[in-house]
């Protein structure tokens, strides 16, 4: 599927979660494969994309997917330098995990935007497809 550089085979967890936590285990690496999904983005393009990040966070999160075979980075010599980001096949593959966190988040909100304020949440738990 993709060549594992950053993390060891020998180093990855043994719980499949967890492994991908490791690798996509914060708000910004899953906002940007969110934003990257539509295609590739220029540095500036995916920072407001993305929101609310510094360019330094943007840019060790980049490198570190970039390194872990999620994402390209094709630098054009041109004046003024120009980077692009985009998708690779295994950061593709993370799309239907996004899916799922995205169904997910969408029932929470609708169904805590009908609940009463005083009602536990987790009566809902059926509707976001717990037991």
């Amino acid at each position: 599927m993709g060549v594992i550089t950053t993390h060891d085979r020998a180093d990855l967890p043994a719980c499949p979660v967890e492994t991908c936590l490791l690798l996509i285990g914060n708000k910004w690496k899953v906002l940007i494969l969110r934003d990257l999904m539509a295609g590739p983005l220029r540095f500036t393009a995916l920072r407001n994309a993305v929101g609310g990040v510094t360019q330094k966070v943007l840019t060790a999160n980049l490198r570190s997917m970039e390194e872990d075979g999620l994402i390209w980075r094709k630098a054009y010599a041109q004046v003024p330098p120009r980077v692009e980001y985009g998708l690779t096949d295994l950061g593709r593959s993370l799309a239907p995990v996004l899916d799922s966190l995205s169904s997910w988040g969408s029932r929470y909100q609708e169904l805590s935007r009908h609940a009463d304020p005083a009602e536990d949440l987790s009566a809902g738990a059926a509707a976001l497809g717990g037991a």
